[in-house]
């Protein structure tokens, strides 16, 4: 009997999260010969093995390719897969249990629907923990929609020059751009959970800006209709940390200019304190945070102009 879902899910080296995930999708509620499981790793993941040999009972698929970005290998799961629907999740997600059941109802109840994203939640408790959410659709996430397969093909699947970061939310706006159309459902529920994250880290992700960017530059109109026009507040960010920057350096013989660079500084901290009123942290924390966050904008703000001038909407960066 062929599957009616293909899940496909990427991973790299978090055996622990993978098998809880898995778990997740041995109890759904949906009918077990009705879907199957595919988890596509890198030859770099040494940890894959123990994983496999524990599921693979269980008729979960596990395959290895040379490449660790994780568009590549959804790629390579769409073009494994045997359902008509193929729904994605990530390697630290707890899918609902009726996640697939809603799934099915939904296209079911929508023929006319290429896709469908559903609703992402998490838990964050402390100032340094992140994780995606989409309450309320509109963000295309990959940890929790589905496409039929044909959509996918059509489309070429996901584009390969992100590797990492909007590469779900690009795959589709290619899919809307041909004309198809995609639902959100609150009834398709997905558990993201919060991880502490590094406050150092933010100086490594300068990737971020170039997919946003990539993705700006691909679909400027479906981006705006989105997003609105929040890619130019980040290069606003970073013209006010550099004119903190210098205002500190006037401030040295110029009282006044001191004056500004400290009011503005405070001003941000303090945004900053209003955004994570619910969440814990002490004050120590929230200075750092506060400083690598500002060292972020310094340099994010040269990475912006570098992409923003070099990077082509087809083809990569000249």
């Amino acid at each position: 009997m062929q599957p009616e879902i293909s899940v496909v899910i990427p991973t790299h080296k978090r055996p622990d999260k993978l098998s809880i995930a898995l778990g997740s999708l041995l109890q759904q509620t949906y009918p077990k010969e009705k879907y199957e499981v595919l988890v596509i790793s890198d030859t770099k993941d040494n940890t894959f093995g123990s994983i496999s040999k524990k599921f693979r009972k269980h008729k979960v698929k596990f395959y290895k390719i040379k490449n660790k970005c994780c568009d590549v290998k959804r790629n390579y799961g769409i073009k494994k897969a045997k359902g008509k629907i193929i729904a994605f999740t990530d390697d630290d997600c707890i899918p609902d249990k009726d996640w697939l059941e809603e799934i099915d109802k939904i296209f079911k109840k929508n023929e006319d629907i290429a896709g469908v994203e559903g609703l992402i939640y998490s838990n964050f408790n402390h100032l340094y923990e992140q994780a995606p959410e989409n309450l309320t659709g509109g963000r295309y996430i990959s940890a929790n929609y589905a496409f039929k397969k044909f959509a996918l093909e059509a489309v070429g699947g996901f584009d390969e020059r992100y590797c990492y970061f909007a590469e779900d939310t690009d795959l589709a706006f290619k899919i809307i751009s041909k004309g198809y159309k995609i639902v959100f459902s609150p009834t398709v529920r997905v558990f993201h959970p919060a991880k502490l994250v590094n406050p150092i880290n933010f100086l490594k992700n300068q990737h971020i800006t170039r997919n946003t960017l990539l993705l700006y530059k691909k679909f400027p109109k479906l981006y705006h209709e989105h997003f609105g026009y929040s890619i130019f507040r980040e290069l606003a960010y970073g013209c006010i940390a550099w004119g903190i920057f210098f205002s500190y350096l006037l401030g040295i013989k110029m009282f006044p200019f001191l004056i500004i660079a400290l009011s503005l500084s405070v001003t941000g901290i303090i945004y900053l304190a209003s955004k994570a009123r619910k969440r814990k942290y002490t004050i120590k924390e929230l200075a750092a945070y506060s400083f690598f966050l500002y060292l972020w904008y310094l340099i994010n703000f040269f990475v912006f102009i570098y992409y923003w001038t070099t990077l082509k909407a087809r083809g990569g960066v000249s």
